[in-house]
C-alpha cells in the first residue's frame, strides 16, 4: 500500500482517484481469491498433507491432473477443501488470539468415489492456470505493498516538530540542502524564525514515513544545530468529526503547508484534564461532542485569518495533541488563543504546554536571520 501511494505521488495522481484506484485494486484481488478459493486452499496446504510441491507441481494441483507424486484431483476433493477451510478458520482465530490450533490438519486420501466426482469438468468453476497466474502476479505485488512499515501510520502523515537554538558553528549549507533534499516526494517541510529564549529556528517536517523524518533530524543536528525540544505526532480527523464529508478530512489528513498569505506561526500541545471534578474522560461521549461543537463554533469565526493543524500525539509525546496556527498577523494568533479560552471545553478541561511563536521563511532566510551576530 505504501509503495502505491508513493507511486501515485510520483506521476501526479490526486488523492481522491488515488484511493479509488487502490479501492479497485484491493476489491479486484479479493475477486481474484473468491473466484479460486478452492485452489489456493489446495496450493497452500499441499505441503502440509504430505504432498511435495514444486512451481510446476502448483499447476498440476490447480488444473487437476491424476496421477503420482502430486495427484491433483485428491486435492480438488470438495469434502477436502470443506476441511481445509474449516482448517484456516481455526488457525486465523489462533493467531489472533496467540493460541495454538486445536483442530487436526486434513488427511491426504479421499474415496475413489470421490475423487472419481472431481474431474476436469470442475476445472473452470474451481479455478484455472489463468486465473492463478494473475493472483500469483498481483501476489508479487501486494507482497511488497502491504508490509507493514513502523513508521507509516495506516492514515494520515506523520509529523515532527523541531526546535533548535542556533549557535556557532552551523554549516548553513548543510542545514538548508537538508531540508531541501527532505521536501517532496510526499514530504513537506516548513521552517520558521523564533522569538524569545526558548528556540531560534524550528522545523515542522510532516510526510508519510516517521523514519525519514528522523532520518532529517540526524541531518540538522549533525549540521551543528542544537535541538532543545520536540513534538511527534500524527495527522487526524477528530473522532467528533468522523461524519463530516470526504473533503472536509482530506485537509486534515493530508495538508498542504505553509498555507499562502499566513507567515505568523505558533505550535503548543495540549492535554484534556483528568482532575477530579473536571476529568474529561468520565464524561459521556454526548456531552464531550456538544462541547468540542461549541469550540468549533468559536474557531470558525477566525476563518480566512487563521489556518489551524491538530495533530495527535497520545501514547507518542507528552501531550495529547499538538497545535499548530498559521495566521496573517500576530495578534491573529493572540485573539484566536484568548477567544477559545472562553469555551467550557478549555477554561474547564484544557492544559497547555509551551508556546513556539515566530514568522514562516524559507529555510535560508529563516536560519540567516537566526545566524546574524554568530560568528
Amino acid at each position: 500500500m505504501v509503495l502505491a501511494v508513493k507511486y501515485f505521488d510520483s506521476i501526479g495522481v490526486p488523492r481522491l482517484v488515488r484511493l479509488e484506484l487502490l479501492d479497485q485494486s484491493c476489491k479486484r484481488a479479493m475477486d481474484l481469491l473468491e473466484d479460486s478459493k478452492s485452489s489456493v486452499l489446495a496450493v497452500a496446504h499441499a505441503p502440509e498433507i504430505n504432498l511435495t510441491v514444486t512451481g510446476e507441481d502448483m499447476m498440476v494441483i490447480v488444473d487437476r491432473v491424476q496421477g503420482t507424486p502430486i495427484d491433483g484431483w485428491i486435492c480438488a476433493d470438495p469434502a477436502l477443501l470443506e476441511e481445509l477451510e474449516e482448517y484456516c478458520e481455526h488457525a486465523a482465530v489462533a493467531h489472533q488470539t496467540h493460541l495454538f490450533v486445536n483442530t487436526d490438519l486434513p488427511a491426504e486420501t479421499v474415496s475413489a468415489d470421490a475423487a472419481a466426482t472431481v474431474g476436469l469438468q470442475d476445472h473452470s468453476a474451481v479455478g484455472s492456470s489463468q486465473a492463478v497466474e494473475e493472483i500469483v502476479q498481483m501476489s508479487e505485488v501486494t507482497s511488497q505493498i502491504q508490509v507493514a512499515e513502523p513508521g507509516v501510520p495506516g492514515e494520515g502523515w506523520s509529523v515532527l516538530h523541531l526546535f533548535f537554538h542556533v549557535g556557532s558553528p552551523v554549516d548553513k549549507e548543510q542545514v538548508v540542502g537538508a531540508l531541501r533534499a527532505a521536501s517532496g516526494d510526499g514530504y513537506q517541510v516548513v521552517t520558521a524564525s523564533l522569538m524569545g529564549h526558548k528556540a531560534d529556528f524550528a522545523v515542522m517536517a510532516l510526510g508519510p514515513d516517521l523514519a525519514r523524518l528522523r532520518r532529517l533530524q540526524s541531518e540538522l543536528q549533525g549540521s551543528g544545530l542544537f535541538l532543545v525540544d520536540s513534538y511527534v505526532s500524527l495527522t487526524e480527523v477528530s473522532e467528533y468529526a468522523k461524519d463530516v464529508p470526504q473533503d472536509r478530512k482530506i485537509p486534515r489528513l493530508y495538508p498542504v503547508l505553509p498555507p499562502a498569505g499566513k507567515r505568523a506561526f505558533c505550535f503548543y500541545p495540549m492535554s484534556k484534564r483528568r482532575h477530579h471534578g473536571a476529568n474529561w474522560y468520565m464524561l459521556s461521549y454526548e456531552d464531550r461532542e456538544k462541547l468540542m461543537a461549541a469550540h468549533g463554533t468559536s474557531g470558525r469565526k477566525f476563518g480566512g485569518r487563521i489556518v489551524q493543524l491538530i495533530t495527535g500525539s497520545t501514547g507518542l509525546d507528552a501531550f495529547e495533541w499538538g497545535v499548530t496556527l498559521f495566521g496573517q498577523r500576530i495578534d491573529d494568533i493572540k485573539e484566536v488563543v484568548y477567544t477559545l479560552r472562553f469555551d467550557e471545553v478549555s477554561a474547564v478541561y484544557g492544559e497547555f504546554g509551551p508556546f513556539y511563536v515566530g514568522i514562516v521563511d524559507e529555510p535560508a532566510a529563516a536560519l540567516g536571520v537566526c545566524l546574524l551576530g554568530s560568528n
